[in-house]
């Protein structure tokens, strides 16, 4: 009775009886409405003042329980008169058609500020900057703490700290880039060895020829050369790798041998700048490498430089000093000519450049219309004019125009000349509430091209194009054509801004570095550079399946992957035909490499760093795959390591622990799923037994017994073992697969936790896409297609 009656209650005193039409009145006349109003509050429940049409999220959320507790049958109790089945389905479908209305009038898109990598992606693309030099959002710190996705409005802080780098990092892209002058020529140096310094030790420099020896902290050599330009620029660098082959001194032959084995050595060409600009890495940078192999030749490299820099070389894939200097102090080698190990011998390195397909970069010279006088300050205004145009994405009215116009004679009247006044007009430009916030309404009788903007920042992370504007102009008209322009979006470089933010965010990568392997206990993921192999694996998969439409299962599993020579020798895989870069490769028939579970990046995030961790493993999968996150322990729980006693294996851990009546419901849905795992240790790589791999009170307890075990029993009764067991568990959950990932797209591309229509929305996107079997990219296309992306 109270259910039934809270219900008719709310909706007689809610809508005047002219709001609705006769069917409806008279249905809500004939049931009680006394028990939920000021006076009789049963169930703790007053409705009387619930409005109706509901003005926020909050009210119509109420309505959303009231629906619920319908379709679920919840009222009217048993003992009251049920409605009649018309007379149900009435109900139920004025009121959800009213809801479905009034969603689009309560969610108006919220404007947010730009998140670092948001401001960093905008400016390098209004200013063309290449970022491996330049990141002007590196220091901009994290807006939204307290949520899963760094899109989300409701919780960021505008801190002081976020406001001084943000105008830093405009500062450092403007006074970067703006440098108008004359076209550089193309010049050729010749660098000998009066050319060349070498830096460091342990490095043989002669008169025709330098040798490098260690890696860069120990043996370098630089260019007495700074650019003067940006552009490319050609090398020749006439060099021999020596040392590849076994030297026949066997405790030296031991020291190198990891470094002889490719057959070819690296030799890196990296940076320096001596100029300090926020935003601007003055030490060491990577710029490109060589591989170099025995005989003595000619190799040939186009780099990508800018103006200041300074070029190093380094033996990149050489040992250190501190590996080798055993061999010195036992006096097997002397450091000299007759030194048998790994090196690189350069004979000289000429260069070709600056090689410019357009100058300047087109944005730039869009700015400037081909004139880099600047000549009078109506020419200077005309660049700050171009340049607003793109700041504002199409939206600069005529009174922000004229401010800023009038900064830019202030800052002339303060005795700037006009290349300065210019640069802090742009700084300033590029610091404005109206750059800087996402979202925002447009100004008094503009264009607004929210949705446009909308579509870039969750596409590419930057403004939109002119070409995105008009592609969104046509959505409401053609909503058909919206599928060709996200197509070609997804085929353009910066979409791989969009899976490699959404995958860091959703996989929680970050993880790789907040709980980062042991490195006494793990030292090759770090000297192979394990994060980094495993990370650019994922982003190429994840890439693939959204470009290639592929169906949501190949998360689980699939006969390909993508790998390179590095990661495939790493996975005890073929590496035929593999460098260093990464190739899409058909897997053996019993690999298990196959999908995201058999990646090395979601089986080191779900590890602590020292061990693997079935719980953390478990509870991932349940989160990112299944989407039913269980919740929090209870804050008197036991942490696991402390209660096992009577355990003979891992597994009698976990049951042993799940045997706590506030545990088991959650563990029993864990644990089954992280066990299954348990053949991969905290890198990623697979083992036959826990070998060291176990905490020493843990291995104490288990008494020896180091054997795996996988083999368990799901929640609703599904035997796995293994990671064979896990993926078939896992197929047979393709609609909450496809439901957990299109809701976590959904929360990142609106900003914010998903609410109760915003799930509806989800719900219809899986049933419009089931009969394809949830092809990824068809999701991806439906969401944007949907009226909670168009409205936000």
């Amino acid at each position: 009775m109270v259910k039934f009656s809270l219900f008719i209650t709310l909706l007689f005193f809610a809508i005047p009886a002219f709001a609705m039409d006769k069917r409806l009145h008279s249905l809500l006349e004939q049931r009680c409405i006394e028990c939920h109003d000021e006076i009789t509050t049963k169930g703790d429940m007053r409705l009387d003042n619930l409005q109706w049409p509901a003005k926020s999220e909050e009210q119509a959320e109420q309505w959303y329980k009231i629906l619920d507790s319908l379709q679920l049958d919840e009222m009217p109790p048993e003992e009251e008169t049920q409605l009649k089945a018309d007379d149900k389905a009435y109900l139920l479908n004025t009121i959800e058609q009213n809801l479905a209305k009034l969603k689009f009038k309560i969610l108006k898109p919220q404007p947010r500020l730009m998140t670092g990598e948001e401001f960093k992606l905008t400016v390098s693309d209004l200013l063309d900057i290449n970022n491996k030099f330049l990141d002007p959002g590196r220091y901009i710190p994290k807006l939204a703490v307290a949520t899963k996705y760094d899109t989300h409005s409701q919780d960021q802080i505008f801190s002081e700290e976020a406001i001084n780098e943000f105008i830093d990092g405009a500062l450092g892209a403007v006074y970067y880039k703006i440098r108008p002058g004359i076209k550089p020529e193309v010049k050729k140096h010749n660098f000998l060895m009066k050319d060349m310094k070498m830096g460091g030790h342990q490095g043989i420099h002669k008169d025709k020829w330098m040798e490098l020896r260690f890696t860069w902290h120990t043996s370098k050599a630089h260019l007495k050369w700074i650019v003067d330009a940006d552009g490319y620029y050609e090398f020749e660098v006439d060099a021999e790798a020596k040392g590849i082959q076994p030297s026949g001194m066997k405790f030296l032959d031991q020291l190198t041998e990891r470094f002889r084995k490719n057959n070819f050595h690296e030799l890196h060409l990296t940076g320096h700048r001596s100029e300090i600009l926020p935003g601007l890495n003055p030490s060491y940078f990577f710029i490109d490498k060589i591989n170099l192999k025995s005989p003595r030749k000619v190799y040939r490299k186009r780099v990508y430089l800018e103006k200041g820099h300074k070029i190093h070389l380094e033996f990149g894939s050489g040992p250190s000093y501190g590996g080798i200097k055993k061999a010195f102090k036992q006096k097997l080698v002397k450091n000299d000519l007759s030194y048998p190990g790994p090196g690189i011998r350069i004979h000289g390195i000429k260069v070709k450049g600056p090689q410019l397909d357009e100058w300047p970069s087109p944005s730039i010279n869009h700015y400037f219309a081909g004139d880099y006088s600047l000549a009078d300050d109506a020419k200077s205004k005309e660049v700050i004019k171009r340049f607003m145009i793109r700041a504002y994405r199409g939206r600069a009215s005529k009174e922000q125009y004229q401010q800023v116009c009038d900064y830019y004679d202030q800052m002339i009247q303060q005795g700037n000349d006009r290349l300065e006044a210019l640069r802090m007009t742009m700084v300033t430009t590029l610091v404005s509430p109206r750059f800087l916030f996402i979202n925002q309404p447009p100004a008094d009788g503009g264009r607004n091209p929210q949705l446009a903007e909308r579509l870039a920042y969750f596409m590419w992370s930057s403004n939109p194009t002119s070409k995105m504007i008009k592609l969104s102009s046509t959505l409401e008209q053609k909503p058909t054509t919206l599928a060709k322009g996200i197509y070609w979006m997804m085929q353009q470089p910066q979409f791989e801004r969009f899976v490699r933010r959404f995958t860091i965010q959703w996989m929680n990568l970050d993880n790789m570095d907040e709980m980062a392997p042991d490195p006494t206990r793990y030292k090759k993921y770090y000297s192979l550079n394990m994060r980094e192999l495993y990370r650019q694996q994922t982003f190429h998969f994840i890439s693939y399946l959204l470009k290639e439409n592929r169906p949501i299962s190949d998360l689980v599993d699939t006969n390909y992957t993508f790998l390179n020579q590095a990661l495939a020798e790493l996975y005890s895989l073929p590496t035929d035909d593999l460098g260093n870069e990464f190739k899409k490769v058909s897997l053996p028939s019993d690999s298990q490499r196959g999908g995201l579970l058999g990646q090395g990046s979601l089986l080191t995030t779900t590890s602590n760093g020292v061990e693997s961790s079935p719980i953390m493993r478990g509870i991932w999968l349940l989160d990112k795959f299944l989407g039913d996150p269980p919740p929090p322990a209870p804050d008197d729980v036991m942490a696991l390591d402390n209660d096992t006693r009577g355990a003979s294996s891992v597994k009698d851990i976990l049951n042993k622990h799940s045997q706590n009546p506030d545990c088991h419901s959650c563990h029993r849905k864990i644990d089954p799923l992280g066990l299954s795992l348990e053949h991969y240790d905290p890198i990623g790589l697979y083992r036959k037994d826990y070998g060291s791999g176990l905490h020493r009170k843990v291995r104490n307890q288990l008494k020896g017994n180091l054997k795996i075990e996988t083999q368990s029993k799901t929640h609703d009764g599904f035997e796995i073992a293994g990671m064979a067991g896990l993926k078939a568990y896992m197929l047979s959950k393709e609609e909450e697969l496809a439901h957990s990932f299109c809701s976590e797209l959904m929360s990142f591309a609106l900003g914010r936790p998903l609410s109760r229509s915003d799930h509806n929305a989800v719900d219809a996107i899986i049933a419009k896409t089931k009969d394809r079997g949830w092809l990824m990219r068809d999701i991806l296309i439906e969401l944007l297609r949907s009226k909670s992306f168009a409205l936000k």
